[in-house]
């Protein structure tokens, strides 16, 4: 027989033991929804189209056009070429994701450069994670200087070699 200060499990301790499981559900949700989910979802890169981005928009494509310029670099060409797919369509992001995701995973195809490979990258985590559709333009500004910056160090690199194998 129990002591007259035990109490036997009432009822009172079985609704607390089951709301602190109803809490700990509820904290697993949340951290569920907001952590989880947008890595899952669908839609997770559509742009969010402001009524004042779509006035800017054109005025933007505008500006955003690069002066012809022709690149020896094949990674060169292919930032260049991502840019200009984001300026003709801002709200794909899809492949040029895909395409920077594979640039910056694989540092060797930059030629080992530090500041091209965090464009690269930059300008990758910019595309998944900003929603408006300036920054698709502004992704493109920053591939373009990667583009210039890849191919001027490929320039000076060729260069080099050239002089090397002179003196040999």
């Amino acid at each position: 027989m129990p002591d007259s200060d035990e109490q036997p499990p009432g009822r009172l301790s079985r609704v607390l033991t089951v709301a602190r499981w109803a809490a700990v559900g509820v904290l697993l949700a949340i951290v569920t929804v907001r952590y989880v989910v947008p890595l899952f979802a669908p839609g997770q890169d559509m742009v969010v189209l402001r009524p004042e981005d779509a006035a800017i928009a054109d005025d933007i494509k505008d500006k955003l056009v690069p002066p012809a310029q022709n690149f020896a670099n094949p990674v060169a060409r292919q930032l260049v070429d991502v840019g200009k797919a984001l300026v003709a369509n801002p709200r794909d992001r899809q492949d040029a994701v895909r395409q920077l995701y594979t640039l910056s995973e694989n540092p060797e195809l930059l030629g080992d450069d530090i500041t091209t490979y965090l464009a690269v990258r930059s300008a990758y985590w910019q595309l998944r994670r900003d929603p408006e559709l300036r920054g698709s333009f502004d992704t493109a500004l920053l591939l373009w200087d990667a583009a210039e910056h890849l191919e001027r160090n490929s320039a000076i690199a060729a260069a080099s070699r050239d002089a090397m194998d002179s003196l040999e």
